[in-house]
């Protein structure tokens, strides 16, 4: 039934009130139009908005929260009893129909009646009746009717009507009001916002209302108004498609509009100032006219509709609606008009009778149609707009919805107002709004054929095929769509469970291990495993449709024999069959060939299950050479081999047995193992076994010990033995029995030979300790363990199990280049690249000074690279030769001062006498003798060599400047007697205060330049002297060729004089290094601690 409301059954009775209510009538694209309606209203418009939208009935609405956020108005939800207020927008709630009564909204539940719904009629019902002439109805954009009738009875109860123009996103409703002729002014949304605020001020205030008292500013305004609400209104009665005319208070015409004169066929100078019932041939000069004139010039104010039927000039009678209102000043000033307006609907009569006629006959359609789908079993969806927003289905869509019966669905509403509780799906993914086939074809494009499943919250799902046909306006717009679903579960479920047995057949056989093919009657390949595609298959890619002796068309009688055979229902089999291939190869098959029923329980055909047993038969040839060679093993081995059963009795014995326990085979089968151990074992034997049958914990088995046996004279010898389990039927054990009495005397001397080097090397003076490739330290002797408990390194630094690469890498202070030294050496040592490697380095206590040696050899014998690192104390030896090199210091002095005082002083003589006799001859008496010139000569060179040896014997005593000066010196010198270029870098002074230590560090210096300028070849020797954060650092550096292999290890051996820098280095507690100055050259470096960094070195 069509829920469309009826129309008032009496007039509308008019309440006074202070401010109009427009009530507003959208539905689909309706949200747009009330955006644009909405935003350009202004704070106070003086009226109240109430916004009919058609919703969702079975889900909240959020249309309240979209408007809130367009407009500066306060936006609620109708409640059922609250006042209407203005300025104010009210929003009909869902699920629910809303009227105004008594100042007040009512709401009552949605009817439940099938058929298009109308809320806006019903409404506008209302407020006509409510409001009467103050009240507004607008209509907006929306397909189908809804609204129209609800304009008419605005209008009819002399209220002011809008509609939207051309910018309706659905044209349906508004163009259904502009047809039906009920509608004063088409619009869009921004000019109805002011259209309706200029109508409000136009009409001012309640009739009822009492003066306010305006002072002058207010009238200026009121006046400003008048003028601007005229020509508003004479704009508006001018593009009025109906005849309007406005009398004064005597019923004289004081003007019309164009229609008003296309209508009447008459002109302005024939109508203006005439009597309203002198006009035309004096057709209005009826009763009823006057009554009604005069009914709108009382205080009512207002008569609308009032029907007549005359006959006008050229075009027979006429049906006319006449509606007057009276106007009061403001408009007009001079005193109350009348506003006739007069509307010709005799086309609209007749269209109305055929309307409500056919809307009959279209009820009657619809009841019908409703009964017929609700009888079909097969869910119809109807979408009633081209968005799917509002969706009606049959009682089967509704079972299948699972929605309350009758309710409307929504595909496209927004979100928070679709329907919760499922889900459309497709291959795994849910469809996306557009995607569902109503939609498609509400958008114009059929759809069929096309599955998809509705999966529910509840965990379940239907699967579905839809067909979908747009519904299209008079135009041939799409206006909405009919979808079919029908429910193919059970049948996706048949073919599913179809296909799952066909791909587990197919699967069995394509993955059966054996070579399998599956035949029907003619012998034609239904299906073949991978094995027989490989054994049978004879190159093709695909047996599948193929004749089985098509494919094997040498295939002996006998096979096709066997084949016939089984189709006759008998099943053919056999254990072993040679079988020749194409390429002329035998092999075993096992093969059985059994018959297979179709759905009848007829034989559909054979199945043939072929296996390759060649292996099989091979193994068991192999098997019986094995069994041979076993006893040939057994009968070789040197070790005893003994099998027994689970209850310890032997079982058998090879001959190695005999002759290690002196039993014959004879005497040892059936009897129990444990004679052949000795006590205690012997009587623990039978225990053992028992605890394993029960417990199954496994003590030797598997593991292999040693134990001992005794043989049959009573000796008892250690033995090895090893136990294997076989569970062949029954359990077995085997055991191998060796003799180690003679590993056993091995281990005993090694052991003893092991006391003894730990003794050995216990007994040495000296630190020695056995490192293995990494550095881990494998053994220490007791010297080491001493040395080190007396000075504080406890054993998990340097005892064994440490690194002792580690521990030369952390020793601190000035010792670190003898640590990184030492460790470059023994790795050498572990290499096998040195045969030795033997260093210095000071090692100084609190209270005293030390020094050691280290040497470092390769470990002798088998087995992974290790190294023996023996420290020995050589602190006496050192001060013997600092004593030694003291005095040989001084004897350098002495010498330097004898040469400087004795022969320089008479070669200095001999040179003065020799200049002499240069000058005598050189005289009067006669020409110089060459032979005294080469005297002289030569006097002055062996003068200046000896002055030179003497600057270098007599080093003066350096102070803390005067390192610098001799380092300056010594690089001038050689520069001027080598012709090499050396120079001294040191930008800044650098302090040594310890004299001892500037002529050690200068002794260095002079013997590194001379080591570089006799084996370097250099064209630069640099000298450098630096001070660094804990001491002095000097350098020497060439551009030589430099060291062959990268490495200072080696070098030291080749009688460059560094064992006496290294040595002076020691002297003076320095640490002295030697490798490459980049890619040429040799970097020589001594580095010295301040006197307060002396401490103990590690």
């Amino acid at each position: 039934m069509d829920s469309t409301p009826a129309p008032p059954d009496a007039a509308p009775v008019a309440h006074a009130a202070p401010f109009p209510v427009v009530g507003v009538g959208a539905s689909a694209g309706g949200l747009e139009a009330l955006t644009g309606l909405l935003h350009n209203l202004p704070a106070r418009p003086g009226f109240a908005l109430v916004v009919v939208q058609h919703l969702d009935p079975a889900h909240a609405s959020g249309l309240v929260a979209l408007l809130a956020r367009v407009t500066r108005l306060p936006v609620c939800e109708a409640a059922d009893g609250a006042p209407v207020a203005a300025d104010r927008v009210y929003v009909i709630p869902p699920n629910a129909d809303l009227v105004v009564r008594a100042g007040a909204f009512r709401l009552t539940p949605r009817s439940a009646a099938r058929g298009p719904h109308h809320p806006i009629d019903t409404f506008l019902f209302s407020l006509a009746k409510e409001r009467a002439d103050r009240a507004v109805g607008v209509v907006l954009s929306g397909t189908g009717t809804d609204g129209t009738l609800g304009l008419k009875a605005v209008r009819a109860a002399g209220g002011t009507t809008f509609a939207q123009d051309d910018t309706a996103k659905y044209d349906g409703m508004p163009r259904s009001a502009v047809a039906a002729g009920c509608v004063d002014a088409v619009l869009p949304p921004e000019g109805i916002a002011a259209a309706l605020v200029r109508v409000v001020e136009a009409t001012g205030p309640a009739p009822d209302a009492a003066p306010t008292g305006a002072d002058t500013d207010a009238v200026k305004r009121s006046e400003q108004l008048v003028v601007s609400v005229r020509a508003y209104a004479r704009g508006i009665v001018e593009t009025v498609r109906s005849p309007l005319v406005i009398l004064d208070a005597a019923l004289r015409v004081v003007s019309a509009n164009a229609a008003f004169y296309d209508t009447f066929r008459t002109t302005p100078g024939e109508t203006e100032k005439r009597s309203a019932f002198d006009l035309g041939d004096r057709q209005w000069d009826v009763p009823e006219l006057r009554a009604l004139l005069n009914e709108a010039l009382s205080k009512n104010g207002a008569v609308t509709n009032h029907e007549v039927r005359r006959a006008l000039p050229g075009g027979g009678e006429r049906v006319m609606l006449l509606s007057a209102r009276r106007m009061v000043p403001p408009v007009p000033p001079d005193g109350a008009h009348v506003l006739l307006a007069i509307e010709d609907v005799t086309d609209q009569k007749r269209a109305e009778a055929a309307l409500v006629e056919s809307e009959r006959r279209a009820r009657e359609r619809a009841e019908e149609l409703a009964a017929l789908l609700d009888a079909v079993p097969t869910p119809v969806f109807i979408a009633h707009d081209p968005d799917c927003r509002h969706m009606t289905g049959n009682r089967a869509a509704d079972e299948l919805l699972r929605n309350p019966r009758g309710a409307d669905a929504s595909l496209s509403a927004p979100e928070g107002a679709k329907p919760l509780h499922f889900r459309a799906v497709q291959h795994g993914r849910a469809l996306e709004t557009g995607e569902l086939p109503a939609q498609r074809a509400a958008k114009g494009a059929a759809v069929a054929d096309f599955e998809f499943a509705l999966a529910f919250d509840d965990g379940t799902a239907r699967e579905m095929l839809a067909y979908a046909t747009p519904l299209r306006d008079e135009q041939g717009h799409p206006r909405g769509a009919v979808s079919v679903l029908v429910d193919i579960t059970e049948r996706k479920r048949a073919e599913d469970a179809l296909r799952a047995r066909q791909a587990q057949l197919l699967s069995f056989v394509e993955q059966a291990p054996a070579a399998l093919a599956m035949f029907d009657r003619a012998m034609n390949y239904l299906a073949v495993s991978r094995r027989w595609m490989s054994d049978f298959g004879r190159g093709h890619g695909a047996l599948v449709g193929l004749n089985h002796y098509a494919v094997h068309p040498d295939l002996p009688d006998r096979w096709k024999e066997i084949h016939q055979k089984a189709l006759a229902g008998a099943p053919q089999s056999s254990e072993e069959d040679l079988w020749v291939r194409a390429d002329g190869s035998k092999v075993w098959l096992r093969w059985a060939v059994r018959p297979w029923l179709d759905a009848q329980g007829a034989i559909g055909g054979i199945m043939i299950l072929s296996e390759d047993v060649t292996a099989r038969k091979d193994a068991e040839e192999a098997a019986r050479d094995r069994a041979v060679h076993l006893a040939a093993v057994l009968n070789t081995a040197a070790d005893a081999i003994i099998t027994i059963d689970e209850r310890g009795a032997i079982a058998s014995v090879n001959p190695a047995t005999e002759r290690l326990f002196g039993y014959g085979a004879a005497e040892l089968v059936g009897q129990n193992i444990k004679m052949l151990m000795p006590p205690p074992y012997r009587d623990e034997h039978d225990g053992y076994m028992a605890r394993y049958a029960t417990t199954g914990v496994k003590r030797i088995i598997g593991i292999g010990r040693e134990v001992q046996g005794q043989r049959k004279d009573g000796t008892v010898f250690p033995v090895e033995l090893s136990v294997s389990e076989v569970l062949d039927g029954q359990r077995w054990f085997t055991g191998i029995i060796r003799d180690i009495t003679q590993r056993k005397k091995a281990e005993s001397a090694l052991r003893e030979s092991e006391r003894f080097a730990h003794s050995t090397l216990d007994g040495l003076s000296a630190e020695v300790a056995i490192v293995g490739p990494d550095g881990i330290i494998l053994a220490v002797n007791k010297a080491w363990r001493e040395f080190a408990a007396a000075n504080g390194m406890s054993p998990e630094r340097v005892g064994e199990g440490t690194s002792y690469f580690a521990a030369c890498a952390g020793s601190g202070g000035p010792g670190v280049a003898d640590g990184a030294l030492a460790v470059a050496g023994i790795r050498a040592v572990l290499a096998r690249q040195v045969p030795e490697f033997v260093t210095e380095y000071p090692c100084h206590g609190p209270a005293e000074e030390r020094w050691f040696l280290m040497r470092a050899t390769p470990f002798p014998g088998d087995g992974p690279p290790r190294a023996v690192v023996a420290h020995e104390n050589i602190t006496r030896r050192k001060e013997l030769e600092r004593e030694v090199l003291e005095s040989a210091a001084e004897e350098e002095r002495r010498i330097g001062r004898e040469l400087h005082d004795g022969i320089g002083q008479e070669l200095t003589g001999l040179g003065l006498m020799a200049n002499a006799l240069v000058r005598q001859l050189d005289g009067p008496a006669g020409p110089a003798n060459p032979l005294a010139g080469k005297l002289v000569s030569g006097l002055q060179r062996v003068h200046d060599q000896l002055r030179t040896l003497c600057r270098g014997l007599l080093t003066a005593e350096l102070d803390a400047q005067g390192l610098r000066a001799a380092l300056r010196e010594l690089a001038q010198r050689t520069s001027d007697q080598s012709g090499i270029a050396c120079t001294l870098e040191c930008p800044e002074p650098v302090p040594v205060s310890n004299p001892t230590t500037a002529k050690h560090l200068y002794r260095i210096a002079q013997e590194a330049v001379s080591n570089a300028l006799r084996h370097g070849q250099p064209a630069l020797v640099r000298i450098g002297l630096h001070a660094t954060p804990h001491g002095v650092r000097l350098s020497v550096a060439d551009d030589g060729p430099g060291i062959a292999n990268g490495t200072a290890i080696g070098w030291e051996a080749k009688g460059l004089g560094v064992s006496t820098m290294r040595y002076r280095a020691n002297l003076i507690g320095g640490a002295l290094h030697i490798g490459p100055a980049g890619a040429t050259g040799v970097l020589v470096t001594c580095t010295v601690p301040q006197e307060d960094d002396r401490g103990e070195d590690q």
